[in-house]
């Protein structure tokens, strides 16, 4: 089930009915939002309900032009829609097996070992060079794509660069700058943001949870209906949220030795450290966005009172030149800028390379 991005579901749609869709896409947004998602429920579309228009059917500023000339991709797609119609009912035994990876046309690749190798990125392009099975395109779907190292970007990109057949590639990341500059430019890009609080309501209404877990998963995912969806299939993951975070705030209160021998016992549960970074970045976003908000409304409350007839400079009392910059937890928002982009690089680093976990921590645990 798809929970927000409605918009960019809907634009999906309506290239393929335009029969205009790109051979390569970069999706990317934030962890947990739902892009991943977005992505294998729209192969299942593909594959399952839709039909390649005729070419009377497709306006014709909607059909693509190469070289001055209509496409063929259509006419010749049109030509072949008896035999995907009189195959839909296989194209529908198969639909439900992309979740499950084992559909003929669909490739999903994943980083191996902290990085996505040469062999996985050449194992793709020879599958996508054979002919479709059932389905009207061949989608692969490519995760965590910053995780690509260079020989597999490199190895990428002459795909990219020369697409074979009816293929369709969906890059799905959320640290786009650490893909190459010509990769992202041979991609159309869509980007993902954080849902909106009532939608991400909506859905946790339906299914059956307590109302005060609803209002904490809600608040908690910020955004993410990837993480109330975690929330929800393991309601451990909750309890750990609110542990981690009180730890964290005990910790930084105390002294550079409490914080190092913290660092220690976080890298004796390696496994367990990107998801204890996940929640530290998300409660410093909450903050940073909570003292944003605090500051703005304490402007506005100062340009109200100035503006008041009653109110004049000479008459504030010296209480009320108060530093907007700071934040309720003691941080300048230039300083919780500052951490977020730690913890990110931090969490990155540790999740990607061979960095020293504890060496890692420590740099970062000096700057909370």
């Amino acid at each position: 089930m798809l929970i927000g991005h409605q918009k960019q579901w809907q634009y999906l749609k309506k290239l393929a009915e335009l029969d205009k869709l790109a051979h390569a896409y970069l999706f990317c947004g934030q962890e947990k939002l739902g892009k991943k998602t977005i992505a294998v429920e729209f192969a299942k579309w593909l594959f399952k309900d839709y039909n390649p228009p005729t070419a009377s059917e497709v306006p014709a500023e909607g059909r693509r032009v190469e070289g001055g000339s209509e496409s063929h991709s259509s006419l010749a797609r049109a030509q072949r829609r008896v035999e995907k119609n009189e195959c839909s009912s296989s194209r529908s035994e198969w639909a439900p097996d992309i979740t499950k990876r084992q559909h003929p046309d669909f490739i999903f690749i994943e980083p191996e070992k902290k990085e996505i190798q040469i062999s996985q990125i050449r194992e793709c392009i020879w599958r996508l060079s054979l002919k479709s099975s059932t389905a009207p395109f061949k989608i692969a779907i490519i995760d965590e794509a910053h995780c690509l190292n260079q020989e597999a970007q490199n190895s990428l990109l002459k795909t990219l660069e020369e697409p074979r057949g009816q293929t369709i590639l969906f890059l799905v990341t959320e640290y786009p700058e650490r893909l190459f500059t010509t990769i992202i430019s041979r991609c159309q890009i869509l980007k993902f943001y954080s849902v909106p609080k009532e939608e991400i309501e909506r859905y946790l209404r339906k299914q059956n949870i307590l109302e005060s877990e609803i209002k904490q998963m809600v608040e908690i995912s910020a955004g993410r209906p990837g993480l109330a969806m975690d929330f929800i299939s393991d309601p451990q993951k909750l309890k750990t949220q609110k542990t981690v975070i009180s730890d964290l705030i005990k910790m930084s209160n105390s002294d550079l030795a409490f914080r190092f021998q913290y660092a220690k016992n976080l890298t004796k549960e390696l496994q367990n450290l990107k998801d204890i970074l996940d929640i530290w970045l998300r409660h410093f976003r909450s903050v940073l966005i909570s003292s944003v908000n605090r500051a703005s409304q304490t402007r506005a409350a100062a340009k109200a009172k100035r503006t008041s007839f009653f109110s004049s400079p000479s008459l504030r009392s010296v209480g009320e030149e108060e530093d907007l910059s700071s934040s309720p937890t003691g941080y300048s928002l230039s300083k919780l800028r500052d951490i977020i982009k730690l913890i990110q690089e931090t969490n990155f680093l540790i999740s990607t390379t061979n960095v020293n976990p504890r060496l890692a921590l420590e740099i970062l645990m000096m700057e909370i």
